[in-house]
């Protein structure tokens, strides 16, 4: 299950690891109208990629990776880059 802060029609989909990275982000950006904020909760299970296949398959929809600078943010980083292309989407 994915924490979810934001608009959920939101165009921009911020993916982070931890729920206070989603909440943090949104402080600092002050919850862009166009934005849904989720986080993974650490982890990337079959239910987090289905979860967020489903977000990112709605219409304009773009992916940000918002991950720590390590080795585990970096391998979401890799799954975000992987879901996006099959998605058809674009990531920053």
């Amino acid at each position: 299950m994915l924490f979810c802060l934001g608009r959920p029609h939101g165009h921009r989909l911020c993916v982070t690891e931890a729920a206070i990275d989603a909440m943090s982000l949104a402080s600092i950006e002050t919850i862009r109208r166009d934005t849904m904020y989720v986080s993974t909760g650490g982890g990337w299970s079959p239910a987090t990629d289905r979860a967020i296949r489903l977000l990112g398959e709605r219409p304009d929809v773009w992916l940000v990776a918002a991950t720590d600078a390590n080795p585990q943010g970096e391998a979401f980083v890799s799954r975000l880059h992987e879901l996006a292309s099959k998605l058809a989407v674009s990531i920053r």
